[in-house]
């Protein structure tokens, strides 16, 4: 039959015809879907990341994560972090359907260290496509995992602001500039910054309260090794640079933090 319709009594629906309605639906796109968990955040650790639960729904394919998932890196190389759909793999079951003894081995999905992106549309008869949900990075020997805006812009909501730089404070580069958000009583920061000396960076706008002076150690944008500065977040919002071991280096602003 030349015309088939699959929302249909009795009509045979295959995976792949479920995953054609629901990348529609999504508008083509994927992503972390809110609300889900944890929302798929990521624990960045010394030499592993843990991705917590949450969902997101892939070329219409729903993938969720019901606990918390460690993922070893191999030391100083860099790559992303991926969910992986991989249709050159065959799924096994065992029991009967419909029957609680059913189970399904999925072997058509992953989530792994890649050091390389495979983009193919599996709605179009490609079969591999890599979802980086982060991208890792290693500065001095530190791992940095950086999410993927694009996978969770429905949990970011509020985009990242850009702030008025102070006189002397200069970005790295068009890829890392700095900003700042609030997510959930968080506030987050990215991107680094570069400066001859102490100072205030930027100032953070009044609707963000700081209630307490913090401090934090973070690297700066060096491959040598244990090259790091302080940054201090105060109570009138300043956010101040008061030390570095190199001043000819940048500092990554890697700030996510509560202040509720």
């Amino acid at each position: 039959m030349a015309v088939n319709g699959y929302q249909f009594d009795r009509s045979k629906v295959s995976a792949a015809n479920d995953a054609n309605l629901y990348d529609y639906l999504n508008a083509c796109t994927s992503k972390v879907l809110p609300n889900r968990g944890d929302e798929l955040d990521i624990i960045v650790g010394t030499g592993d990341v843990v991705i917590q639960t949450g969902t997101a729904l892939i070329q219409g394919r729903l993938v969720e994560i019901t606990e918390p998932l460690v993922i070893t890196l191999p030391n100083a190389v860099d790559g992303y972090i991926s969910i992986t759909l991989d249709l050159t793999q065959i799924n096994s079951s065992s029991g009967t359907p419909g029957k609680s003894d059913y189970s399904v081995i999925n072997n058509q999905l992953r989530v792994e260290f890649v050091t390389t992106l495979i983009q193919g549309d599996t709605l179009n008869n490609d079969l591999i496509y890599t979802f980086p949900l982060a991208g890792i990075e290693w500065s001095s020997g530190e791992l940095n995992a950086i999410k993927n805006e694009d996978a969770y812009s429905e949990i970011f909501g509020v985009p990242y602001i850009y702030p008025a730089l102070n006189s002397g404070v200069s970005i790295i580069s068009e890829d890392y500039l700095p900003g700042f958000r609030m997510k959930k009583g968080r506030l987050q920061m990215k991107g680094a910054v570069i400066t001859n000396g102490p100072r205030t960076l930027f100032v953070l706008p009044p609707e963000i309260t700081i209630k307490e002076r913090m401090g934090f150690t973070l690297a700066q944008v060096s491959s040598v090794a244990n090259e790091k500065a302080t940054i201090y977040l105060h109570t009138d919002n300043r956010v101040e640079l008061l030390a570095a071991t190199n001043y000819t280096k940048g500092v990554w602003l890697a700030i996510d933090i509560d202040i509720t």
